[in-house]
């Protein structure tokens, strides 16, 4: 064999093999979320996952949910009683306006729920009113048979955040009457 077939098939095998890797790399096992805990609202009629350790506070009407008292990250879960008489893609669509109305709001994606329960969700940044500073936000709707729920992810933008806190929220809600 020829030098230049030998320099060939080496650098033919190299890329194989660094492929593979790059291959098993994207296959492994992502870390494991963090260890959570259900917490139970009587007052609201839902139960929820969140993360062990968060502290939970109420205001205006919404359980709000935060890693310590120095973080800015809040995921917030808001249970509004639900008319029978509303359809969920008129609540769905009012959700829609006013996510997308608020002050200097960017919306990145909008997705519909895998399942049987009717929902969206939305990852967006935005400007609260009185900051000079842009927040990420994923705000997700889920229309129960009694209550329409608000699950609401929110941080300053550029911040770490891991996306399964809101994810294992959503999945976890369930509604209790």
């Amino acid at each position: 064999m020829t030098r230049p077939a030998r320099a060939s098939r080496s650098r033919a095998l190299a890329l194989t093999m660094i492929t593979g890797a790059l291959m098993l790399a994207g296959c492994a096992a992502e870390p494991e979320a963090p260890p959570t805990e259900r917490y139970v609202d009587p007052q609201d009629g839902f139960s929820v996952e969140v993360p062990a350790g968060w502290t939970s506070t109420r205001d205006r009407g919404a359980v709000i949910f935060t890693p310590g008292a120095d973080s800015r990250r809040t995921l917030v879960v808001r249970a509004v009683p639900r008319e029978p008489s509303t359809p969920a893609r008129k609540v769905l669509r009012a959700t829609r306006t006013v996510v997308r109305g608020l002050p200097g709001a960017e919306v990145q994606r909008e997705r519909s729920l895998d399942g049987d329960v009717p929902g969206v969700s939305f990852s967006l940044t935005f400007v609260p009113p009185g900051f000079d500073r842009r927040y990420a936000r994923t705000h997700t709707v889920v229309v129960g048979d009694e209550h329409v729920f608000h699950v609401i992810d929110t941080a300053p933008a550029g911040e770490q955040r891991d996306d399964r806190v809101v994810e294992v929220a959503v999945a976890s809600l369930r509604e209790e009457v």
